[in-house]
């Protein structure tokens, strides 16, 4: 298969998986997991076609076949939910937009960019819709993301959250007043993913404030 034909097969698996993500539960640790269960099936087989595809045009061990495969498995314990489609369909965006610009080697830029800022339009989407819980743990996935990507570009070592914004501190890539924010909006985060009784206590004031941090503060880090 040519590169046109790839990218038309590529397409196909973009609009399948955006009418999969459509009956799955937004949030990852939803109460309501049956719709999650019932599309396991469904999700597997769009899983296998698009690994088959990139497993064919780029190989067993290129970031392509990885990256989709590391984001489609992403924590779903046992079965797949929103999330996970939501962040495979960011990279099959940045590998046909790297198809498309015959940029298919140096393609780590356009994937952070297209990737993350389509999650954060999506936990903005989840705020307007006052679906505040996804909102919040979108928020998160993109906050502790790209913190641990941004710590792996600069040769610091990634760990926990709390560790790599220390370690990236500590080497003066970001200020105290910054690693202070990361650290409390990072919290509200958790509390949603975990729906504690602490995030009962957020203000929709502050979940705002934590996506228009992240916008701001964070996909702009160099």
């Amino acid at each position: 298969m040519d590169d046109k034909d790839i990218i038309s097969k590529l397409k196909e698996f973009q609009i399948e998986g955006n009418d999969l993500k459509k009956n799955l539960v937004n949030a990852e640790y939803g109460s309501d997991i049956r719709k999650n269960r019932e599309q396991g099936g469904k999700v597997e087989s769009w899983r296998g076609k698009c690994l088959n595809l990139l497993k064919l045009k780029f190989g067993l061990n290129s970031i392509h076949f990885n990256d989709f495969k590391n984001k489609i498995d992403r924590n779903h314990e046992g079965y797949y939910n929103q999330v996970n489609v939501d962040l495979a369909l960011g990279v099959l965006s940045w590998i046909i937009d790297a198809l498309e610009s015959g940029a298919t080697e140096d393609l780590f830029y356009k994937r952070e960019i297209i990737l993350f800022d389509d999650l954060l339009k999506q936990a903005y989407e989840f705020y307007s819709q006052n679906l505040e819980l996804a909102s919040a743990i979108y928020g998160r996935i993109v906050l502790e993301t790209i913190i641990k990507e941004f710590a792996s570009k600069n040769s610091i070592e990634v760990g926990s959250f709390e560790q790599t914004i220390i370690n990236l501190r500590k080497k003066e890539k970001i200020t105290i007043p910054v690693e202070h924010s990361l650290r409390a909006h990072y919290k509200i985060g958790s509390d949603a993913a975990h729906n504690s009784k602490e995030f009962e206590r957020i203000s929709s004031q502050e979940i705002k404030n934590m996506l228009d941090f992240i916008r701001d503060k964070v996909l702009t880090l160099e």
